[in-house]
Parts: C-alpha cells; structure tokens; sequence
C-alpha cells in the first residue's frame, strides 16, 4: 500500500483515466477501489488519509470527472468508495463535493445525475459524524442550492430523487438539529405547500413526507403555524385527496391522519 501511494498510484490513475478504453477504465476503477479497500484492511488508514490531504488535485479530479460523459459512471463509483471513509468523507466535503455533486443532480443527463444522487446520498448518509456538522454550518447554503433541485424548470426524475433524499436527510436521527432549522422555517414550510399541488403523485406524497414534519413539530414558530392555519380547509382537502390514492399503506395512512388531526385542531385555535 505504501510503495503504491509514495509511486502516487490513485492521481495517476485519474490523470490517465479519459485517455483509456472502456474495459481499461474499467479495470483503473476497481484498482483504485481495491488500493483503498486494502489500505483500510490493512490498517493503513493514515498514510491513505495523509496522502488525499497532501494531494489536493485528488479529490476535484473525481468532482470533475463526475460531470465528464466518458468517465462519470467510474468516477462516481470512485468517489463512493472513497465516502464510506469517515476521513476520507470528510475531505470530500472540505474540497466543495456537496455543491458539485447538487450541481450534478440537476444535469440534464439522466445517467450523471442518478450517479450524483446515489454519490451524495452516500457522502451525507454513510458517515453521518463528518457530514452532519457540515450540513450544519452550511445550512443556508446548503438549502438554497437543494431547493433549486425542486424548482419547476426541474423534471420528474430530479424532483422526485431530491424529496426522497431530503426527506431521508431530516428523518435521520442525526440530523435532528438540523430538522429543527428546517422546519422553523416558514418560506421552506411553502415550497413542500407548493409541491403539494403537483401534477405528479409521487411528488405529492415526496412532499408529503417532509410536509408532514412541519405539521407534527410541537413547537411550531408563529409564522408556520399562521400559514398552516390560514390554509388549513385547503390542506385538509388535499390530505383526503391522498387518503384516497394511498393504497393499501398503513403506515402511510397513519401519518395522513396524524397530520389531519393536527389541521383540524389549528383549525379551531385559528378561530
């Protein structure tokens, strides 16, 4: 492990890899993989470690190639096997990978953005110690640029993709504190409102699962509550507009009527 970091192994593999055929990108891939695998078998996390903080070319060539139609699928594969590092992770994240990986989600081409989703799932998921704090010193940031991904001008795929992940982000245990911020906010309580409407089921009930984390927080702020009770006939509509089109989802009715008891109560309080 050693002799192939102090030969510079991983960067010259990236340096190389747009210049390999198809089966030999391939083969660059599962050598890089393996290199860090072994290495954190092998207890040799530190050198390992060591050698991406003093190669800073490292991290933004696998961002980079994230993006490259020839290269993306091996880079993307590259990046999550080095995420499932908490140290490694955590350089990833120093080197602008939330920005550029979001910035991937929305790209018009299908196939690099499910990679971007699956990569940035796996840097804010699997190492929850590193990524949490960074969520959370960003966390203005990090929601304007998220946002972007449920705009109108994005398609079904995107929309859907990023309600799923947010949702799984503030339902985490982990990200408790971060919940909290998110939903104390009244302008992010509207655009889960908004996509409520949606012509798309599946986004609906997206926006529902995060929606309904608004509505069960007992120490609402005063701004949510007014709009959660100013629109509350409209609300409690479209919530029976789903109860119809759940299916057989207990755990999902269950939520729908939680979130109904909780309208109707804001209801009375209203007047």
């Amino acid at each position: 492990i050693n002799a192939m970091l102090a030969a510079d192994a991983p960067a010259r593999l990236l340096d190389v890899l747009g210049c390999l055929g198809f089966e030999e990108r391939k083969d660059a891939m599962r050598l890089f993989s393996a290199l860090l695998r072994s290495a954190l078998k092998l207890g040799a996390q530190a050198p390992l470690v060591a050698y991406f903080r003093s190669h800073p070319s490292v991290a933004p060539q696998l961002l980079q190639g994230s993006g490259c139609v020839e290269v993306f699928a091996h880079c993307a594969e590259m990046l999550r096997c080095c995420s499932r590092n908490p140290d490694l992770a955590d350089v990833f994240l120093q080197n602008g990978a939330v920005n550029r990986l979001m910035d991937l989600c929305g790209s018009e081409n299908f196939e690099i953005s499910s990679e971007a989703f699956s990569s940035l799932r796996e840097l804010l998921l699997a190492q929850v110690d590193v990524s949490e704090p960074f969520v959370y010193d960003n966390f203005d940031d990090f929601c304007e640029r998220f946002h972007s991904l449920l705009g109108d001008e994005q398609d079904y795929v995107v929309k859907r993709q990023a309600l799923k992940l947010l949702g799984d982000i503030l339902l985490h245990s982990a990200f408790t504190d971060i919940m909290l911020n998110y939903v104390a906010n009244e302008h992010f309580l509207r655009i889960h409102m908004n996509l409520l409407l949606d012509a798309s089921k599946s986004i609906q009930l997206g926006a529902f699962h995060i929606f309904k984390v608004f509505v069960a927080n007992p120490q609402k702020p005063h701004r949510v509550r007014a709009i959660l009770a100013r629109n509350q006939q409209g609300l409690i509509r479209r919530m029976l507009q789903l109860q119809r089109v759940v299916g057989d989802n207990a755990p999902l009715e269950a939520d729908l009527g939680m979130v109904l008891a909780v309208l109707e109560s804001l209801e009375c309080q209203h007047k």
